[in-house]
């Protein structure tokens, strides 16, 4: 007996047809023909309507494509807009339904089965899914999830594994693929032309349904790739750059005054939140299964308002490379919690759980760190463990990768290795000194029971032992490895390397040339921590203000505005550059009374053309003698800045070279900020492939992004 096509089994589609407008986009238009050639079902009628493109090659190119898929063409005689050309096919069509599709789409396998299969009696339209389907989208609006390793075909089957199929409804639909069923058509009719050219008029088809009585649905597994602007902005219907139409949005308004409302409730919905999150979950968890996975380590939460240098710099080293890593960062966030970020292909997902670890304390078990870690690496199963920062954290959460034989680097952003108090206070809230002799360091310790219980010595042998088998270290400055070489054996120079951290590129901002001084400086950072200065401050305030200078200070909420003190307070990054402009500082004041490891706060005044004055230490000082951007006091106290600042205010000639030199220090911090994130991915590309070399413990079978 002859086998039965499997095809003629299936029960037959409900009558559709299927419009294509059409307006130059070429390459996009093919796509989506060929797209529509292999995932429509014969019955089904394709109709595709050329609105007068005035590209020539786009008449012949689809007549031929029609010719070939047995797709009806059609051709408008003159430029009708997406509306008309929609309403020209409403009068064509007289029975069944109509699906109108973008020609800068391409559906997936399924898609017009699922859609038809969620048109209801009551149903008046159904929208696919797609990564560019407005408040839809998934996995998140305005996300690009794509990259060589993940297409749309591998996005449709993540939506398929990670959402229910049923139709889910929604307060309106989006017309990149919207099916418009043959009942709703016959009592609603079609576009209301007062929306010209298009963008809007989808909206208000479907709340003039919505008041008719009818509802509408998404298809979660109707899958259909939509690459976005390409017809419209060709025809000049959305300006470059934008996805609204004001004035048509304003008219939607005008007509339904309950949009928005419908539209905010739907949005404010769990449901909606859990979809995108299962969604990119899932996304998440393929990419990490075919990609070199890295897991990073650091105190705090790189995308916090609130986040530091150290944590803004792996915020931007992780989304430079979130295309060629699967990255998982994990952090303690308050409470003896952790949170673990996921990230590739611009999607983030975020959990948190909780710890045994109380959130005070600093090492008061290492082995309970060594445990935590373990159990991240077990669920996770990176091919690279990168520790960033401990902090509160024990330089023992690098051991268990590196006895789980983890390729491992270590950056040393703070001093956390050489002393729990990382900041290198003593119990004065002076510049310790790194002293050698280990009971006064554990003196020191003592002052802290409740978040350090183990001896210096103790804590110091960890580190040098994560720092002896890591395989690479990264430090931001030269200087870092002297100051820490006075406590602890530091690692051989062939697995130290010296990668500044990835700052804001703010370079070429600012012009050269000469101007004349404000007689403002500026204080930068949170000047109420000890270490940054604060000790110090309100003297060196007093002292500038009385002889005229005016203060300004960004960063810090503690500071009380008065007379000659402008207090500017927190800030965005984004927002840097039009704040200095605006103060318009003849230098800036760096008051650390510690070494700092490279000083991000430095690179960002530079940028803008602010020289710099710090105290003698550090790599602040590094930096500001190599490139003759600023000036260093011996002494990081009051008296020394203020009196520096005041014999440096008047010298114009002088604050003039520095600020030219601080802006070519700034072009060459730009460069190697491009160079850092190639040096990174050298390194993670290297250690992956060690590890499959040295055989790691943990596996990769069963790998997930949590």
């Amino acid at each position: 007996m002859a086998s039965r096509d499997p095809e003629s089994t299936r029960p037959p589609l409900p009558a559709v047809t299927i419009v294509v407008p059409v307006y130059n986009a070429l390459p996009e238009t093919l796509r989506c023909l060929e797209a529509l050639a292999r995932t429509v079902r014969g019955a089904s009628r394709v109709m595709v309507i050329d609105d007068a493109s005035p590209d020539p090659l786009v008449r012949p190119a689809i007549v031929e494509a029609g010719q070939r898929f047995g797709f009806e063409v059609l051709a408008n005689p003159e430029n009708l807009g997406f509306v008309g050309t929609c309403n020209r096919a409403f009068g064509l069509i007289s029975t069944g339904h109509i699906l109108l599709l973008n020609s800068d789409t391409e559906p997936q396998a399924g898609w017009l089965e699922t859609m038809l299969g969620a048109a209801g009696e009551d149903v008046a339209s159904v929208t696919a899914v797609s990564n560019n389907a407005s408040i839809y989208s998934v996995p998140a609006p305005g996300v690009d999830p794509f990259s060589v390793d993940f297409s749309p075909d591998d996005l449709a089957a993540v939506v398929r594994r990670a959402l229910a199929p049923d139709p889910v409804d929604i307060p309106v639909g989006v017309g990149f693929c919207l099916l418009l069923t043959r009942q709703a058509l016959d009592r609603v009719g079609g576009f209301n032309p007062a929306f010209g050219m298009g963008y809007g008029e989808e909206d208000d088809w479907c709340m003039r349904a919505t008041h008719a009585g009818f509802r509408h649905r998404l298809a979660p597994h109707a899958f259909v790739f939509h690459e976005g602007g390409a017809s419209m902005g060709a025809a000049g219907v959305l300006p470059t750059g934008t996805g609204t139409h004001p004035e048509n949005e304003k008219l939607l308004h005008s007509l339904h005054p309950d949009h928005p409302v419908r539209v905010s409730r739907y949005l404010a919905e769990p449901a909606v939140h859990l979809t995108r999150a299962l969604v990119a979950r899932e996304m998440l968890q393929d990419i990490s299964r075919r990609r070199t996975h890295i897991l990073h380590w650091i105190h705090a939460d790189p995308w916090s308002r609130h986040a530091g240098g150290t944590e803004r710099s792996v915020q931007r080293l992780v989304e430079a490379l979130n295309r060629d890593f699967a990255h998982t960062v994990a952090f303690p966030d308050g409470d003896g919690r952790v949170s673990v970020v996921g990230y590739a292909n611009g999607v983030m997902t975020r959990q948190s759980f909780p710890t045994s670890i109380p959130d005070s304390a600093v090492d008061s078990d290492a082995v309970t760190w060594r445990d935590l870690s373990s159990t991240l690496l077990d669920l996770i199963q990176p091919d690279v463990f990168h520790l960033h920062h401990g902090h509160i954290s024990s330089p023992s959460v690098a051991l268990a990768a590196i006895e789980a034989r983890v390729p491992t680097v270590v950056s040393l952003h703070d001093f956390n290795f050489i002393c729990p108090r990382n900041h290198l206070l003593d119990r004065w809230g002076s510049y310790c000194g790194v002293p050698r002799v280990a009971s006064i360091c554990d003196s020191c310790l003592a002052d802290q029971p409740d978040r350090v219980t183990t001896t210096i010595s103790e804590w110091r042998s960890t580190s040098e032992s994560v720092l002896a088998q890591a395989d690479k270290v990264i430090v931001p400055d030269v200087s870092v490895i002297e100051t820490m070489g006075r406590a602890i054996v530091m690692p051989a120079m062939a697995t130290v390397e010296v990668i500044p951290p990835i700052t804001l590129d703010l370079a070429g901002t600012v012009a050269v040339g000469d101007r004349a001084l404000s007689h403002r400086v500026l204080i930068p950072g949170r000047l109420e921590a000890p270490h940054k200065g604060g000790s110090l401050i309100s003297e060196l305030i007093e002292r500038l203000v009385g002889r005229g200078i005016e203060v300004h200070s960004i960063g810090t909420e503690d500071l009380t505005p008065q007379r000659g003190l402008v207090v500017h307070g927190g800030y965005s990054p984004g927002d840097l550059p039009k704040l200095l402009e605006d103060i318009d500082a003849d230098l800036g004041l760096i008051p650390s009374i510690v070494p700092e490891t490279f000083s991000m706060t430095l690179s960002e005044l530079w940028a803008m053309g602010v020289p710099v004055l710090a105290a003698d230490i550090g790599a602040l000082a590094h930096r500001i003698k190599t490139t003759g951007a600023g000036w260093v006091v011996p002494s990081a106290d009051a008296a020394s800045f203020a009196n520096t600042t005041l014999e440096l205010l008047g010298d114009p000639e002088t604050i003039d070279g520095a600020r030219a030199r601080a802006i070519a220090a700034s072009v060459q911090a730009t460069r190697m900020a491009g160079r850092a994130i190639e040096l990174h991915r050298e390194i993670y590309r290297e250690l992956a492939a060690e590890r499959v070399r040295r055989g790691a413990k943990v596996g990769r079978t069963n790998r997930t992004s949590l």
